[in-house]
């Protein structure tokens, strides 16, 4: 499924399970994360399919390491290719598409890949992972109960792949925010 396709129809799967559970006014907890299954693979597949920092974190060898085979001296430039694990064929059942079933078992229970490193791995992971993980949920899933969001008629959709540096941002572009409780 392409992102195009699930803004017309995944999105609207999403908005369901939230009003199901959580109704039209109460706001989500992160309580609510096992009775959220979609919405909850839908906020992990937004940070696969973002992948806002392709490359992790450099670090430095602090000394001489050998890995498969391979002497790596101390003080070397290390990094991790994020951009190769959160598209692996091997790890993902839609590696190139944005698709929450990748978080998704047969029973549509949620379910997360070892292979998910949005933020990054090893000793020096994100101090803020846990924070982000559970503000993305909260801001997400909030903000999708009471604004459907459209895209503009005859506007050309922009590049996914964004603009590429130490982070990748999206190229701009505009979109159309209704409150779910207007019919403008």
């Amino acid at each position: 499924m392409s992102l195009i396709d699930w803004l017309t129809k995944g999105l609207e799967r999403f908005y369901e399970e939230i009003v199901r559970v959580l109704g039209y006014d109460r706001l989500p907890s992160m309580d609510d994360c096992d009775k959220l299954p979609y919405t909850y693979a839908t906020v992990h597949e937004i940070q696969r399919y973002g992948n806002i920092v392709p490359f992790g974190v450099f670090h430095e060898t602090t000394q001489h390491t050998k890995l498969r085979g391979y002497d790596i001296p101390k003080g070397t430039m290390v990094f991790t290719n994020l951009t190769a694990i959160l598209t692996d064929k091997e790890h993902w059942k839609y590696p190139d598409t944005f698709n929450p079933d990748n978080f998704l078992d047969d029973n549509g229970h949620f379910f997360k890949p070892e292979s998910f490193l949005p933020f990054s791995l090893g000793p020096r992971v994100c101090l803020g992972e846990t924070l982000a993980k559970t503000e993305l949920f909260l801001f997400v899933t909030s903000l999708l109960q009471r604004i459907r969001f459209s895209w503009p008629p005859d506007v050309k959709w922009p590049d996914m792949n964004g603009i590429v540096s130490v982070v990748r941002s999206p190229e701009p572009f505009n979109i159309i925010c209704h409150s779910r409780g207007s019919t403008e």
